[in-house]
């Protein structure tokens, strides 16, 4: 049972075709990332959604979709857990040492014993096979 096109949907077929050839894919919105990758990564780094980034992005004038924040961010994956490491390995280094309530700035260590070195971290062992 074959149907036959009338005249206006062989118009808007032509139509179509002719968009078609016109059409010209958007700018990658990853290029337009990588000019603020170190920002992205960081504000991923920090915990942000990709929601997030792009409302921050979007405050700042830049103009991304959340799903290319998100691709982008799932690119850099790597990069954004090794951030995240060394943001806790700087705090925990930064809560090593305290201050004392009343004694203007003064730094003191909170090893309860500071003649006893501490325990060396320890280390991933995965690669060592």
């Amino acid at each position: 049972m074959s149907q036959s096109l009338t005249s206006s949907d062989r118009q808007l077929e032509h139509t179509l075709s002719q968009a078609m050839q016109q059409f010209q894919p958007a700018a990658k919105q990853t290029a337009i990332l990588e000019r603020f990758k170190a920002i992205v990564l960081g504000l991923k780094a920090k915990g942000a959604t990709c929601l997030e980034i792009k409302t921050f992005l979007d405050q700042h004038g830049v103009r991304v979709a959340e799903s290319a924040i998100f691709r982008f961010c799932r690119k850099h994956q790597v990069e954004v857990a090794r951030m995240r490491n060394n943001g806790a390995a700087e705090a925990a280094a930064t809560s090593e040492q305290s201050i004392v309530p009343g004694s203007g700035s003064t730094a003191v260590s909170t090893n309860p014993n500071p003649s006893t070195p501490q325990a060396p971290k320890m280390r991933s062992l995965r690669g060592s096979v």
